[in-house]
């Protein structure tokens, strides 16, 4: 690294130096010279008030600033030229929070200045990404988190996931299978309010209703309407005006049409939600009166949700998916997650991607690991309805990964999905949201949250301001099978109290002294694993930073705080600088993401930012305005969506600029606030929740919401190198996340070629992703021998020995994939670290792809050489196995992506935005650097 500057420019540098500890940095301009990358620093912001300057414009902000006076010239000369550049910055910090949408970082950011903890920051930012990512997650949904605690040097992993009403069959869907998607019948019983209090009741530093207070404050003055959100309102258009609930929100009365880029999206119901969420803590809402106008609204709209569901729904702890590579370890998701194919994924490439292989091999490698791991994944489920201990331990051996290595050839794959080992299909999950936090005391915080696809159920409670999941998409179905004609996966075939799989991969990655070096997860759906696996390839193993292996172009192959907001980043941030713990940091932080137990701040004080959010509206940026446009039929068409993301002047979807309030939900959150979540899952909003679902057809009822429990579990943990990963366990996607990074962590050399890089990862996403099939609610299925399996070094051996770098299968059972699993959809992520010590937190947004890409950040971090910017930056590739096809990320490298079509990989690009990666990284820069996916606009605060 070579400075060049002034005098000026010298009077400045000691200047920051002086107080580094204090400062944000953010990079407004970038310029790529001839072999070299300018930066070009114009503002300094701490503390107090500053004013943004970009060009011409300038924009007021709560944030003192010291201007810059001249410039102050960074030349990087990379080992690795870089050949996409994303606009999202690259955050370096000493603790960080990273959030999906622009506007909720800062909101975990203010947690943190708070002294919240770093769960504090994350539920804030997640708070704050209910509002700003309403289309992705909020209060009706659920979520998978994975802690450090760096105090006692211990990783838990949390699922808040949501589960099958007590009245749901298997065969419910059966001849009806649009019941699954919308309405009252597609909606489980949310976990997200409870696991937020369970989470901030062991974790949480300040006042509960403290992370709330930003997002009330949003829902009333209006959230931003963001290009990307009015796209995405345009795009459901049709639905939001055929849905009054959503229309009363969505849709502009001024111009009949969904808000657009620059308006203000108000939820002043979630508002009052929140409120009293944020004074009467989670059990107004499983125990209270709002629980009950909840379930009735459930109920009147078709649903089964009864209050007995909201009473006996309960959170799980569980032990993260953990395995080492070389000196780190890495702490990832448990079933549902997806922490075990990531898992797999990382074993089977780690000796598979080193840095003198060419591109194309590289590339070539990658996609067949995503496909022998996409054919695991129809073998998965909830680990307490499905035995899964024997592939979770393969998927998690080293043993196992040079198997899969053996497998994968440099210039052959296949096309038959039975090759890979598939012989069953499971659903693709949706849209997701991501948080990524890192606190001062060391600990961290990933969270991956959803409401699964857009706009989950399509309803929105008129009584709270939420809009409800549609989870019960997630499971399979009887009788349905794919287009490779493949049957349902019956691990992840429907039952009362069960969840589905899920591609969510929340990661932390630690050094040998409990020291975090990577916080990563990632919001897309399906692409999730195979963008995380991505990530951490390119961050660990190819010499990436964190920005850099982000934005590389990824390929995706399924045999498919950092937070995905600035506003709720900050609102977790907040939380610490009170002196909250982590986890009050995190719950803050996912409160402000979607409109938890030792806590040191009141359950109220986590609400107050989101409330406060959802009151004065979150800012509309790029990535809401088009996902908004993209579908504002449905918007217009579904009234309760209508109502908060429709413009009343203009009649179209917010845009950007505009604030988009949630004053109902902001009403929701202060009743939480107050009477906690029994006044959801017990009370009379989830009473009028379950009227809403049941009238729209869905079948959650009160005794759902009683009896859901969040599950508190250990954390998919297993070593990479002198590092320990802790992840997400069952449902989520940990195990896979694991086995992923388990069977890559030998097979990626620094001196591998491109080509052979990229092919030993796809190979081991395609294993991954078979066992992914196999897995589902392990309290429903028996899983422990295959979680052994995914977790086993012996068995990530096994893998690598079946990675062949010249060649692929496309028969799903090649790689043993035996069933399919629905694709998951959008989440939000939080990761959360508030020791200092973490090296890694890490997650993804993004349904199936989140697995795939927090692998890839994580690889490319630990592995590669790059910071964490450079492997979340980095261009990805995935693949799931099922379908049969590798996706690739527009302007992937066309050299790899040649090299794999001469291998017969059923090449194509994305249709979406894939996963969001967020992550806090000490790896590969000195510090902490916090980077949010340029993919969804994301932000990253910090001090």
């Amino acid at each position: 690294m070579n400075v060049r500057h002034n005098h000026n420019d010298a009077v400045s540098l000691r200047w920051m130096r002086k107080n580094r500890r204090k400062i944000i940095i953010q990079v407004v301009k970038v310029e790529v010279l001839t072999g070299e990358h300018l930066f070009r620093i114009k503002t300094i912001i701490m503390f107090g008030k500053c004013e943004h300057h970009l060009k011409t414009d300038s924009q007021e902000n709560s944030n003192r600033c010291i201007r810059w006076i001249g410039y102050f010239n960074t030349y990087h000369n990379s080992v690795h030229k870089i050949k996409f550049i994303s606009a999202s910055p690259l955050g370096k910090f000493q603790k960080a929070g990273v959030s999906s949408t622009g506007q909720c970082a800062e909101v975990g950011n203010s947690i943190l200045i708070k002294n919240g903890s770093a769960v504090d920051a994350a539920i804030a930012t997640q708070l704050c990404e209910g509002v700003a990512s309403l289309n992705s997650m909020g209060l009706g949904g659920g979520f998978l988190m994975t802690i450090w605690d760096a105090e006692n040097q211990r990783a838990e992993f949390l699922n808040a996931k949501e589960s099958a009403p007590a009245k749901a069959t298997k065969d419910m869907f059966v001849g009806n299978p649009q019941e699954s998607k919308k309405g009252g019948k597609a909606i489980a019983v949310p976990g997200e309010i409870l696991g937020y209090w369970e989470a901030h009741r062991k974790y949480g530093r300040l006042p509960w209703a403290d992370l709330f207070i930003p997002t009330i404050q949003l829902c009333k003055r209006g959230v931003l309407v963001t290009g990307y959100l009015a796209n995405v309102l345009k795009m459901k258009s049709v639905d939001i005006k055929s849905e009054p609930t959503l229309a009363e929100i969505l849709i502009n009365p001024r111009t009949n049409t969904t808000w657009t880029a620059g308006d203000r999206l108000k939820r002043p119901q979630l508002a009052e939600t929140m409120k009293l969420i944020a004074r009467y803590n989670a059990s107004i809402f499983y125990n209270g009166t709002m629980g009950e106008k909840v379930v009735k609204e459930i109920q009147s709209l078709g649903g089964i949700i009864d209050m007995e569901d909201l009473q006996n729904y309960r959170v799980q702890w569980k032990k993260p998916i953990t395995s080492n590579f070389g000196d780190l370890t890495m702490h990832t998701a448990a079933l549902p997650g997806s922490g075990s194919l990531l898992t797999f994924m990382l074993n089977v490439l780690e000796n598979l991607v080193s840095m003198n292989i060419t591109e194309e091999t590289f590339w070539q490698r990658i996609l067949e690991t995503f496909k022998w791991g996409y054919a695991h994944r129809t073998k998965l489920g909830d680990d307490n309805f499905v035995k899964t201990d024997d592939l979770t331990r393969n998927l998690t051996s080293k043993k196992y990964a040079e198997e899969i290595r053996r497998k994968i050839v440099d210039n052959w794959t296949s096309n038959d999905p039975k090759f890979y080992g598939t012989e069953t299909d499971s659903p693709m999950d949706s849209g997701t949201a991501h948080v990524s936090v890192l606190a001062p005391d060391g600990s961290a915080v990933s969270v991956t949250s959803s409401i699964n696809t857009m706009f989950g159920s399509l309803i929105r409670s008129r009584s709270s301001g939420i809009i409800f999941n549609n989870q019960m998409d997630d499971f399979s179905t009887p009788n349905l099978p794919n287009g490779y004609g493949l049957p349902p996966s019956p691990t992840n075939f429907i039952e009362p109290g069960k969840r589905p799989l899920s591609s969510m991969v929340p990661t932390i990655i630690v050094d040998k002294s409990g020291q975090v070096q990577l916080v990563v997860g990632a919001a897309g759906g399906s692409k999730i694993t195979t963008g995380v696996a991505l990530t951490i390839v390119m961050n660990l193993w190819r010499g990436y930073n964190i920005k850099e292996a982000i934005d590389s172009h990824r390929l995706h192959h399924q045999a498919a705080v950092s937070t995905n907001g600035r506003e709720c980043a900050d609102i977790g941030n907040s939380m610490l600088l009170k002196n909250g713990t982590a986890v009050d940091a995190a719950i803050a932080t996912l409160l402000c993401e979607g409109v938890a137990s030792l806590h040191r701040l009141p359950w109220a004080d986590l609400f107050t930012p989101t409330i406060k959010l959802c009151e004065e509206g979150i800012e509309m940026n790029h990535y809401l305005d088009e996902r908004f446009k993209n579908k504002i039929s449905y918007i217009r068409a579904e009234p309760t969506l209508a109502e908060i993301l429709i413009n009343p002047q203009t009649n179209s979807t917010w845009t950007i600029g505009d604030r988009l309030k949630r004053p109902k939900l902001s009403e929701t959150l202060k009743v939480i606030a107050k009477h906690n979540a029994s006044i959801f899952y017990n009370g009379s909003m989830g009473e009028e929740i379950v009227k809403e679902i049941q009238g729209f057809g869905g079948i959650i009822d009160m005794n759902d919401l009683r009896n859901y429990r969040v599950q508190w579990k250990d954390p998919i943990t297993s070593k990479l190198g002198n590092l320990t990963i802790h992840t997400a366990g069952l449902p989520g996607s940990g195990l896979i996340l694991t086995f992923i990074l388990k069977v890559l962590e030998k097979i990626l050399p620094m001196d591998i070629s491109k080509e052979t890089f990229w092919q030993r990862i796809v190979e081991t996403f395609k294993w991954a992703y078979a066992h992914r099939t196999e897995l589902g609610d392990d309290r429903f299925v028996e899983l422990d021998s295959l979680k052994r399996n995914l977790t086993a070094e012996s068995y990530a051996e096994e893998i690598r020995l079946k990675i062949k770098d010249k060649w692929t299968s496309n028969n799903p059972k090649f790689y043993g994939a035996v069933t399919a699993t629905p694709t998951d959809s959008g989440t939000a992520h939080v990761s959360v670290d508030d020791k200092g010590e973490v090296q890694l937190v890490v997650g993804a947004a993004g349904g199936t792809k989140i697995t795939t890409g927090v692998a890839l950040t994580i690889i490319l971090n630990l592995w590669r050489g790059h910071t964490i910017k450079e492997a979340v930056d980095a261009r990805r590739l995935h693949h799931q196995l099922l379908p049969m096809r590798l996706e690739a990320e527009p302007k992937f490298d066309e050299q790899i992506l040649e090299f794999l079509k001469s291998l017969e990989h059923n090449v194509s690009f994305y249709g979406g935005l894939g996963s969001a990666v967020a992550a806090i990284s000490k790896i590969n820069h000195p510090g902490v650097t916090a980077n949010s996916d340029y993919r969804r606009i994301g932000s990253v605060a910090g001090f």
